[in-house]
C-alpha cells in the first residue's frame, strides 16, 4: 500500500505545486488541483456518461426481461449478460468514480502530509536536514506521518533562523535561504488550521471539516438521484442506500485524514455535481432515451420514478472574445520597441507625460497593454495611430509575458517574475523598467525583493537611490540602472495649482484624506478629530481614500449622513474624486500614512499634519538597511505629526500650522529640492532615457547583422 501511495504521490504532487505557483494559498490550490483532476479524468467522466445514457436507454429492454421471466432469477441473470455484451455494457462502470476517488486520496494524504516535498520542492537532503534541526529543537515525534507539516509550521512560528546555519554551511550549493524565506510567507491554513491537522486527533473546529464532508456527500447524493441519468432511474431502496454509505463513508474518512484532504473531498463532491450538469448538456440523456417506453415498462414491473428537471448554471465570459483577439494581435506585430503594461483604467496618468513625450519626439508605435477591458486607453488609440491598446487579464497575462519580445517594457507593477508578470524566456535582452506610482519609500510600502528583478528604475528622488543600493549590497544583487527623472505627476499638480485663480477661503479650510489602510483615520479618531478642528471655528471636508468608499460602502455612508447631522454646513463630506480643487484650496492637510500629503505640501508649499496612526508596513525587512525610509523622515519636515492618544490637541496643531503657512514656504522648498530630482522636467528625462535607450538596442542588432 506504502508503495502505490507513493507512486500516486508524484504526479499528483507535480499537480499540486503547479496549482500552489498558480494561486500561492495552499486550500485555493487545493481547490484548483481538484478542478484540474476532474478536467484530467475527462475523458473517463465522458465515457461513464455514455455507460449511463446506454444503461437507462436498454432498461426498458431489461425491464421486459424481468417481466417475462418474473420469478426465474437465473433465466432474468442470462438473457440480462447478452443483452449487456451485445451493448458492450460493463456493470461495473459505475463503482469507477469512488475507486478513483480513492486512489486520489491516498497520494493526497502524502501530498498534504509532505509539503518540503511536494510544495516547496525543496532537495531531500536539505529537507531531510530541515527536518532533523526542527524536530531536535522541539522534540517532536520522528516517526509521526504529518512531521513535515509541523515543520512547516514551526518554521512559519521562527524569528531566528540560525537553528538553521548548518544546514546551509552542509549544502551551501542549495538555496536554503530562499526555501525557508517560501515557507515562511506561505499560507498552509484553512480557516487558522493547518492543513495537516486531523479531526480524530485535534477535536476542536477541525470537527467541522468532517460534517461538511458529509453533507457535501448528501448534497451529492440528491443531486445525482435528480440528474444522473443511471441513479435517476434507480430505486428508492439504491438511491438512499448509496446515499447513506456516501454520507457515513464522507464522514469517516474526513475523519481520520487531514482537514486539507477532508477539504478537497469536498470540493470534489461539490464540483462532481457541476460536472454532471455540463456532462448532461454535452451527452443529453434525452437524445438518447425513449422515456415513453421506458415509463411504460416500469408500469409493467410497477416501479414508478420522476425525472428531474436540469439547469444551465454558467454564462459565457463577455470579454473573452476581446482578450482572445488582442492576445493574437499583440503577438502578430513584430519588432516590438517599447510595451507599456497597467493594471487597470486608473494607471495611465503614471505613464501619460512620458507616452505624450515619446509621440511628440519619435514616430514609435507604442504598444498599452491593460488588465481592464473598459479602459480609457482604447479610445485613446483610436484618436492615435502610434498608440495599440490591448485587454490582457491578469492570468492570460503570465503566458503573454514568457513569450513577450520587446526593446523595453515599462511598467509600475511590481514584483516582476515574483508572480503573474513573468519575465519572458524567448527574449533575454528586453530592458525592464519600473516607473513609480508615488514619491515615498518603495524600501517601506512595497513587498521584500519587489524591484530586484527590474533592470533600471525611474527614481523620483534621492531616497530612492540609496534604498536601491543599498538594498542591492544586503542581498548581494548586482546593480540596477537609477536614472534620476522625477516624479510626472508632482510636475503636473505644480502646473495645475500655478495655474489656478487663488482663492482665498474666507474661512479657514482643513481637508481631512486618509489612506484606505486597516486602521486608518477613518477606522480609528475622525470624530474627535473632527470636532476637535470644528470648535477653532475652522470649515472641515473629508475626502476618503477611493479605495476605502469603494470597499466600505455602506460605512462611508453611514459615517457622512451621522457626521453630517451632527455638525452641519461647516463640515461636508467629499465622494467625487474627478477634481483635486479642494486638494489644492484647502489651507491645511490632514493624513495619516497616504502620499497625497507629498503631492499636496509639494504643490501648494502649504504644511500636513500627519496623524500617527499604525504604519502600514509591507515590507517586514524594511530596517536591515540604513536608510530611514522617506514616509517616516517627511512626517516632520513638511508639517507636524500627532499621536492618536493625542488627537484631543488636534485644534491647537492645526491653527499653530496655518498660522505658520508663511514660514512653512521656503522650508517646504528647499526640502524639496533637496530631496527630488528633475523637478518639472520629469517627464522629458524619461522619455528621453526611453527614446535613447531603443536607439542603442537597435544599433547594436545592426551591428550584430
Amino acid at each position: 500500500m506504502e508503495l502505490i501511495e507513493n507512486l500516486l504521490s508524484v504526479p499528483l504532487g507535480w499537480l499540486m505545486y503547479f496549482c500552489y505557483q498558480l494561486v500561492p494559498k495552499y486550500a485555493m490550490a487545493i481547490i484548483i488541483f481538484t478542478i484540474a483532476t476532474k478536467i484530467i479524468l475527462l475523458p473517463i467522466s465522458i465515457w461513464l456518461q455514455k455507460n449511463s445514457v446506454k444503461i437507462v436507454a436498454i432498461t426498458p429492454e431489461l425491464n421486459r426481461i424481468k417481466a417475462k421471466y418474473y420469478g426465474d432469477s437465473d433465466t432474468i441473470a442470462e438473457e440480462t449478460s447478452k443483452l449487456y455484451k451485445r451493448e458492450k455494457y460493463n456493470p461495473f462502470s459505475s463503482i469507477i468514480p469512488l475507486l478513483v476517488q480513492l486512489i486520489l486520496l491516498m497520494g493526497l494524504v502524502q501530498i498534504i502530509y509532505n509539503p518540503l516535498t511536494f510544495i516547496f520542492r525543496g532537495n531531500e537532503k536539505v529537507n531531510n536536514a530541515i527536518v532533523y534541526e526542527v524536530t531536535k529543537k522541539e522534540q517532536l515525534d520522528f516517526d509521526s506521518s504529518s512531521l513535515q507539516m509541523q515543520v512547516v509550521d514551526y518554521i512559519k512560528k521562527y524569528k531566528d533562523m540560525s537553528v538553521f546555519d548548518s544546514v546551509k554551511e552542509k549544502y551551501p550549493k542549495a538555496d536554503v535561504k530562499g526555501l525557508l524565506k517560501e515557507i515562511k510567507k506561505s499560507d498552509m491554513e484553512l480557516c487558522g488550521l493547518q492543513l495537516g491537522v486531523v479531526p480524530s486527533k485535534d477535536k476542536g473546529w477541525a470537527l467541522l471539516i468532517p460534517i461538511l464532508a458529509g453533507l457535501a456527500a448528501l448534497f451529492l447524493c440528491v443531486a445525482q438521484n435528480a440528474i444522473n441519468p443511471l441513479q435517476a432511474e434507480q430505486g428508492a431502496l439504491n438511491k438512499y442506500g448509496m446515499m447513506i454509505f456516501s454520507v457515513a463513508l464522507s464522514l469517516f474518512l474526513a475523519y481520520y485524514v487531514p482537514i486539507g484532504v477532508g477539504f478537497y473531498w469536498i470540493w470534489s463532491n461539490l464540483f462532481t455535481i457541476l460536472q454532471q450538469v455540463l456532462l448532461n448538456l454535452v451527452i443529453n440523456p434525452k437524445k438518447h432515451i425513449d422515456y415513453e417506453a421506458l415509463e411504460e415498462s416500469k408500469k409493467e414491473l410497477d416501479e414508478l420514478s420522476k425525472m428531474a428537471p436540469k439547469k444551465k448554471l454558467f454564462s459565457r465570459n463577455p470579454n473573452a472574445d476581446k482578450e482572445k483577439r488582442d492576445y493574437k494581435k499583440f503577438f502578430s506585430v513584430v519588432n516590438k520597441h517599447l510595451v507599456i503594461y497597467a493594471e487597470g483604467n486608473g494607471y495611465y496618468k503614471y505613464f501619460k507625460d512620458i507616452v505624450e513625450y515619446i509621440l511628440d519626439h519619435t514616430n514609435l508605435t507604442i504598444h498599452y497593454i491593460t488588465s481592464d477591458a473598459n479602459d480609457n486607453i482604447f479610445n485613446m488609440a483610436k484618436e492615435c495611430e502610434q498608440i495599440r491598446a490591448y485587454y490582457i487579464s491578469e492570468r492570460k497575462l503570465i503566458s503573454l509575458m514568457m513569450k513577450l519580445e520587446c526593446d523595453i517594457f515599462l511598467t509600475s507593477t511590481p514584483d516582476l517574475d515574483n508572480y503573474h508578470i513573468k519575465k519572458s524566456i524567448l527574449d533575454k535582452n528586453i530592458e525592464y523598467i519600473f516607473v513609480n506610482h508615488a514619491m515615498n519609500s518603495d524600501n517601506l510600502t512595497l513587498r521584500t525583493h519587489a524591484l530586484d528583478n527590474f533592470d533600471t528604475i525611474f527614481c523620483t528622488g534621492k531616497h530612492m537611490v540609496l534604498e536601491q543600493r543599498a538594498i542591492e549590497k544586503l542581498y548581494n544583487l548586482p546593480e540596477k540602472k537609477l536614472v534620476e527623472t522625477g516624479y510626472c505627476l508632482l510636475d503636473n499638480m505644480v502646473k495645475n495649482y500655478e495655474k489656478m485663480d487663488k482663492v482665498k477661503n474666507e474661512v479657514k479650510t482643513v481637508l481631512i484624506a486618509p489612506s484606505w489602510q486597516k486602521d486608518n483615520i477613518m477606522d480609528l479618531c475622525l470624530e474627535p478629530l473632527v470636532e476637535n478642528i470644528l470648535k477653532k471655528g475652522y470649515k472641515v471636508i473629508v475626502r476618503p481614500h477611493p479605495q476605502y468608499v469603494r470597499l466600505y460602502q455602506e460605512k462611508v455612508r453611514s459615517i457622512e449622513e451621522k457626521m453630517q447631522e451632527k455638525y452641519g454646513k461647516m463640515f461636508m463630506f467629499e465622494s467625487d474624486f474627478s477634481s483635486n480643487n479642494s486638494v489644492y484650496q484647502a489651507d491645511l492637510l490632514i493624513t495619516d500614512w497616504s502620499s497625497i500629503s507629498y503631492e499636496y505640501s509639494f504643490s501648494t508649499y502649504k504644511p500636513t499634519l500627519f496623524i500617527n496612526t499604525p504604519m502600514k508596513i509591507m515590507n517586514a525587512e524594511y530596517d536591515k538597511i540604513d536608510v530611514v525610509p522617506f514616509d517616516i523622515k517627511v512626517r516632520d519636515e513638511i508639517g507636524a505629526s500627532l499621536d492618536v492618544a493625542d488627537i484631543n490637541n488636534a485644534g491647537n496643531v492645526v491653527e499653530e500650522l496655518i498660522s505658520k503657512t508663511e514660514e512653512y514656504h521656503d522650508v517646504i522648498d528647499k526640502f524639496k529640492k533637496e530631496n527630488f530630482f528633475g523637478l518639472g522636467e520629469a517627464a522629458t528625462r524619461s522619455g528621453a532615457y526611453i527614446i535613447e535607450s531603443i536607439k542603442e538596442k537597435i544599433a547594436i542588432r545592426k551591428k550584430g547583422e
